[in-house]
């Protein structure tokens, strides 16, 4: 009976420590976490009149010119004009370095992530974002329109360049939340199954709890091997979603490995 208790101790302590863990994932990305994407439903094939036909080609068309008097009514920027581009160069490096600002404080803020973790997220960020400074330095100080249209396609080509920098980052960021609570998953899962052997033996009137318990670590394996999957994708939607899941699978088990203790103390 010592060895049960023991065992189901350190469960719980495992679990409990498990749980904690998540809750910081739990609370930075339960406010973006979004529903799992639904099937769609493909429709079956159906025939088309040549009325109908033709009323399609109008509409196409309709939409088509629609479109291209939108691209012409857009305003532009004189590039022989030298406030005008000078305003339109400001305003693109202010709103890049207001992006990059978002994401560091993001990551900083991010109380899963390691504190050496961080740093080199945040160097990344800063690296790109003093850069764009540097320009915006630079465009204060130009003189004419031929230095400005110069910078001008200087930090047009850096932009592209680094127009991934914030995603990739995040990404990066989001790779070791969902490596830690894999590995975490995959330790847990262990260590119920160690505890289920026992509990088989020792506790047999606690069969429905057992089989609750074992339900529990069927899901624990599935949701831990679409984590690996959503990963591999990068899809951050998904993987935030299932990093909420295995937050409350992971209580659930702490739950239902404390009443089966309590049972078996009785």
């Amino acid at each position: 009976m010592k060895k049960i208790v023991s065992t189901l101790l350190l469960l719980v302590f495992f679990g409990t420590s498990y749980t904690i863990s998540f809750a910081h994932s739990h609370d930075t990305v339960a406010t973006e976490n979004k529903s799992r994407t639904e099937k769609e439903t493909v429709a079956s094939p159906s025939t088309t009149s040549h009325e109908e036909k033709d009323k399609m080609m109008e509409d196409a068309h309709e939409k088509s010119d629609n479109k291209n008097r939108n691209v012409v009514s857009r305003p532009t920027v004189d590039p022989e004009n030298y406030e005008e581009l000078k305003s339109s160069i400001d305003q693109r490096i202010t709103k890049a370095i207001g992006k990059l600002d978002q994401a560091i404080a993001k990551i900083n803020n991010n109380a899963k992530l390691s504190p050496v973790t961080k740093n080199e997220l945040i160097q990344i960020l800063t690296a790109v974002k003093n850069k764009l400074v540097s320009y915006q330095t630079q465009l204060g100080a130009t003189t004419n329109l031929q230095e400005l249209q110069t910078l001008n396609q200087t930090v047009r080509t850096y932009l592209k360049e680094n127009k991934d920098i914030i995603r990739d980052t995040l990404i990066q960021a989001i790779t070791v939340i969902t490596d830690e609570a894999t590995a975490t998953s995959e330790a847990l899962k262990m260590k119920v199954e160690q505890l289920l052997k026992v509990l088989k033996v020792t506790c047999p009137s606690q069969k429905d709890n057992i089989a609750t318990l074992e339900s529990l670590l069927q899901s624990l394996s599935a949701e831990t091997e679409e984590l690996k999957e959503y990963l591999k994708d990068k899809n951050v939607s998904e993987v935030r979603s299932v990093l909420h899941e295995l937050a409350d699978i992971s209580m659930a088990i702490v739950k239902t490995a404390t009443e089966i203790q309590q049972a078996c103390l009785s």
